[in-house]
Parts: C-alpha cells; structure tokens; sequence
C-alpha cells in the first residue's frame, strides 16, 4: 500500500470534516501530490477531482488528476461549488493570484478550504524572536510565501469572506505532545473557510 500522506497530522481529516458539513456537490482539490486528501474525500463518498503539477506520482485509482502550474495561468473545465487546497499556498509565487483562480473556479457562494502554517503561533512567536526566522519556513526551501490572518484578510478583500478558522491540532513542537485546546496561540495549521462573495 501506498503511503499517501503529505499534509501534518489531522489536517486532511479536518478538511473532510469540513467539507461533509457543506454537503459539496462538486469538489476540485489543489496540489493533490499522492492524493492522501483525495482518498478521504472519495471514500467518504465526494465526487472529488485532483490536480496537480506532477500527475505522475498521484496514485488514487478512479480519481481524475488535472495537470495545472499554480505559478502559471490555468484553465480547469467547469465550475466547483467547494476547492481544497492543504498545505500548498506557502509553496506558490503569487498567493494573491492563486486567490483569484480559485474564485474564478468556483460557482456562486463556493467554499474554498485553506490550510497553511499557523506561523502565529506561540513557538512560531518565540523562534522568529531568537532567530528572525519562521519555523515552518526556514527549513524548507520550497516553503516561500508565509500566509498570516491579517495579511490572507488583505488578499482575500473583494473575493471572499472568511467564514471560519480551524486548527487541524495544538502541539507541542519538537516532543510532539498534543494539547487539548485548538486555537490560533497553539493551533499547528490554520484551516480557513473562505465563501466566494
């Protein structure tokens, strides 16, 4: 068996859940790598397509997988009423844009589900102090763009409004412990719920 996982712990289970609330009738998932979100999204029962720059290493069978460059104008056919896009935003050269794609994707009132870094977080704070680094940047190298509340708050002006934060689980880094509560001061990842407006 394929190990399709890519995003940190919880969040793709956090996405499905999400999603399930939204009853989508039609769901495009960007940069789906292996396809680990793909695969719960189908087997709760979705109708789910996968994208990606790489079609190559998606390996979920009866799923189809769109070649699309994130950096680059693509077309995708047809119109979603939800978009899924885990861990991927800080990957790409123009957030901004990838914004402004996926509302042209998406049909009236669409949901478009986040996920990205959470680099507000208090070991996030206490690293950039002594380091004037993010953690979740600096050790990747692929990891370019940092997406933060008020700056996704900016971005997000005229497109969408933003209907809600999730936290995929608040840990403790480095020992990996996790903590009861799931918030921006511990959250590991922000999940943000976007409608199309």
């Amino acid at each position: 068996m394929v190990d399709l996982k890519r995003a940190s712990k919880n969040t793709y289970e956090t996405v499905v859940k999400i999603a399930l609330h939204y009853k989508p009738k039609k769901i495009l998932d960007i940069g789906s790598g292996k396809g680990g979100l793909i695969e719960q999204l189908y087997d709760a029962g979705l109708n789910v397509t996968a994208s990606d720059m790489d079609t190559e290493q998606f390996k979920v069978p009866n799923v189809t997988c769109l070649k699309i460059d994130l950096n680059k104008k693509f077309i995708v056919p047809g119109k979603y009423d939800l978009i899924t896009c885990t861990e991927v935003i800080e990957h790409v050269e123009n957030p901004k844009k990838l914004l402004v794609d996926v509302y042209n994707l998406l049909e009236k009132n669409g949901i478009f589900i986040l996920s990205t870094p959470n680099n507000q977080n208090w070991f996030s704070r206490l690293y950039f102090l002594f380091t004037g680094e993010l953690p979740m940047i600096e050790p990747h190298p692929d990891h370019i763009s940092p997406i933060f509340t008020g700056q996704l708050t900016k971005l997000i002006s005229g497109l969408f409004k933003l209907d809600g934060i999730q936290f995929n689980r608040s840990v403790v880094p480095l020992i990996h412990i996790n903590l009861p509560i799931k918030n921006l001061f511990f959250g590991q990842n922000l999940i943000f719920i976007l409608r199309k407006i």
